[in-house]
C-alpha cells in the first residue's frame, strides 16, 4: 500500500520514521497552507502530539446585505 504522509518534528526524521515504517521516502518539502497544529492530544509516551487542523476562512457580507 503506498500513502503520502505530512510529517512534523521528530517524524522527519528519516531513520525515525523507517523504524516503523521501513519503506518510507522523502519525496519533498510541503507547506500545509490554512492550516494549524493544535497540541491537545495526551500522550503516554512523553512524546508531543498534534492534530493539522484545516482553517477554514468566513465570507462575511456588509450588514444590510
Amino acid at each position: 500500500m503506498t500513502f503520502r504522509y505530512f510529517a512534523y518534528g521528530s517524524n522527519m526524521l528519516t531513520e525515525w520514521l523507517r523504524g516503523r515504517c521501513p519503506s518510507a521516502e522523502p519525496i519533498g518539502i510541503a507547506i500545509a497552507t490554512n492550516h494549524k497544529l493544535r497540541f491537545g492530544k495526551r500522550s503516554i509516551d512523553k512524546s508531543g502530539k498534534a492534530t493539522a487542523l484545516a482553517m477554514t476562512v468566513a465570507r462575511l457580507s456588509p450588514s444590510g446585505s
